[in-house]
């Protein structure tokens, strides 16, 4: 089995270019494998892997790749050719299986990042490749392109650690910040948010629960073998429980009592903003709601987004809150517009 296991994701991605006999170029074959992962890849990683779908015993794929100097590109020497009409070993199920049950943990996110989409497209094209309609159903699908997110390309290193149980360390640049330093982290979980990668874990030095992104990592991510991993009963579902986005807070959640207008509020009923959102009352021009959340910069990030279709019932102390944030933009551009 490879020892990266989007190697496999990789393979088949240069499968499906090749397809049919297509003269496929090196820079070609990188754009397509960086959209279906999310992440930079370089041209050894091609000719590696290219050299792995010919010569790996362990694959057998044994690959008629050739490469055509005269049109720059590589390509089937037998048209009639697919890794997909090999039988799938059992290293590349428990592979895909793996990947499989990564993407179940998103199954309810509203958006995907290239990263977690491609893993479900390649295991359904799996299932249908002995009826040979791949090629036929993936033009009536149009999937959600996102752009790619530096920071991915620690993803594979990270899962590892969660599930080796490993402590790591890395250079971590704040965006407020103008040098990196070091930390090095017990991880427990990698969450996605908003197109963005990021991992939970106990921070060996500070003694609590850190969040960092992965887009903010400089170089590379380091094993730390002489450090013990700390075992703890980290729950992330009651860690996040009353908490939109990622910064959660120490203090008490607080019950908040939102209005809408119509028709901003179908959107909320039909697409609520928390677990804990409950309907306390509907008709014709409002809805009303509830709330247990922490009020945390991503809740009122999406507070602020509704503009004039929200009113703040309570807490008062959040609602002046919004406010003096209001009549500071206002002022703001006020001010702009008289420069």
């Amino acid at each position: 089995m490879p020892q990266n296991k989007y190697a496999l994701i990789r393979y088949r991605t240069i499968n499906r270019k090749l397809l049919g006999g297509n003269v496929v170029s090196k820079q070609e074959l990188i754009e397509a494998i960086e959209e279906t992962l999310g992440y930079n890849v370089s041209p050894r990683t091609i000719d590696d892997d290219i050299f792995a779908m010919r010569n790996d015993l362990s694959l057998g794929y044994e690959a008629p790749i050739v490469y055509d100097r005269y049109k720059g590109g590589y390509y089937y020497s037998n048209p009639k050719y697919s890794i997909d009409k090999l039988p799938i070993n059992d290293d590349e199920m428990n592979a895909l299986s793996f990947a499989s049950a990564l993407l179940q943990q998103f199954k309810n996110v509203e958006v995907f990042n290239k990263f977690a989409g491609a893993v479900d497209k390649i295991s359904n094209a799996v299932k249908i490749s002995k009826i040979n309609q791949l090629q036929d159903v993936l033009p009536f699908i149009d999937f959600e392109k996102n752009p790619v997110i530096k920071g991915n390309e620690h993803l594979d290193n990270l899962i590892n650690a969660i599930s080796k149980k490993t402590v790591v360390s890395f250079n971590y640049k704040p965006f407020y910040k103008e040098t990196s330093y070091k930390h090095t982290i017990h991880p427990y979980l990698l969450k996605e948010y908003r197109n963005r990668w990021y991992v939970i874990g106990w921070h060996n030095d500070l003694n609590d629960i850190r969040t960092y992104g992965l887009d903010r990592i400089i170089g590379e991510i380091k094993e730390e073998k002489d450090l013990i991993y700390r075992h703890n009963d980290f729950d992330y579902k009651e860690y996040f429980k009353n908490t939109i986005g990622l910064i959660t807070m120490p203090d008490t959640p607080e019950e908040v009592i939102l209005e809408f207008t119509m028709p901003e509020g179908n959107y909320v009923l039909t697409q609520p903003l928390h677990e804990t959102q409950k309907t306390l009352e509907l008709t014709e021009d409002i809805l009303r709601i509830s709330l247990l959340v922490n009020l945390n910069y991503e809740f009122r990030t999406i507070v602020l987004s509704f503009g004039s279709q929200i009113k703040i019932l309570m807490p008062e102390h959040f609602r002046q809150e919004i406010v003096t944030e209001l009549e500071r933009t206002i002022e703001k551009n006020k001010q702009d517009s008289r420069t």
